[in-house]
């Protein structure tokens, strides 16, 4: 018969084990859309205790060029601005942040609360923050009695 350490580590492993699991399963289901025009942005995505950010870089664009939609289980973000056009005294030499339009689409991992979803844009990042339903946020400091 197993002690209660050993059963302990053994559950504490085998959850650590599933959970990041599904991470790795969250992060390998990021599909660029097939749309051949959007061209694709940087992303990060960061898992905290309560919830997913997911990090897009898009300098230049504006709040108001941000669509967000969930649909099926997968969240899509799209950015559409449209480039200042040269005027005739202007000429580039050298464009490499040119970035127009951007669609990227995520399956949201079954511990997003899709009533706890947040967007912030700044300094050239949008922020989406997917918070996790109440029984998937991790607990610490728990501590429990010997009877």
């Amino acid at each position: 018969m197993a002690n209660f350490s050993e059963l302990f580590d053994d559950f504490i492993n085998k959850g650590m084990k599933d959970l990041n699991q599904s991470i790795k399963t969250v992060i390998s289901k990021v599909e660029n859309n097939t749309n051949k025009n959007a061209a694709s942005a940087s992303v990060n995505i960061v898992e905290t205790g309560n919830s997913y950010r997911v990090e897009i870089a898009a300098p230049g664009f504006a709040k108001e060029n941000f669509r967000l939609s969930i649909d099926n289980g997968i969240i899509t973000i799209k950015g559409e601005k449209i480039m200042n056009q040269q005027n005739n005294t202007e000429q580039y030499l050298r464009q490499e942040f040119s970035v127009e339009n951007f669609e990227r689409s995520f399956n949201l991992p079954k511990a997003v609360d899709t009533n706890k979803i947040d967007a912030s844009y700044r300094e050239g990042i949008l922020f989406v923050t997917l918070g996790k339903k109440d029984e998937f946020i991790q607990q610490s400091g728990i501590n429990i009695n010997i009877q």
